[in-house]
């Protein structure tokens, strides 16, 4: 996700690296997040291995699922092996909808 952070008096856009997790009642929660330059696999590596760090280790993880981001693509197998991943539905239908006629996309 993209933010504007005012760092020494001026602002700048920063990526925030976010983990959310989904309780078993089904609800959203933030686990944590990370304020980068730049989203890439190195540093979605080195956000994932600290929360593994600190006590994430994916004993109830069932499934990640991520934006289609690239760097993304390949951290979650580097800490989590075991563990299933696939691009969120939402980021690949918009991404298709980019792609179509007008007249094709009512088929969205």
């Amino acid at each position: 996700m993209s933010v504007h952070i005012r760092l020494v008096g001026q602002v700048q856009r920063r990526m925030a690296l976010c983990a959310h997790g989904v309780t078993l009642t089904g609800k959203r929660e933030l686990i944590d997040f990370l304020i980068v330059k730049a989203e890439g696999e190195d540093t979605w590596k080195s956000f994932l291995l600290d929360r593994y760090r600190r006590a994430l280790k994916g004993a109830h993880l069932e499934l990640i699922t991520s934006d289609g981001q690239k760097g993304l693509g390949n951290a979650p197998a580097y800490v989590w092996p075991q563990i299933g991943h696939q691009s969120c539905w939402v980021h690949k239908l918009r991404n298709l909808e980019g792609k179509l006629k007008k007249s094709q996309q009512p088929c969205l």
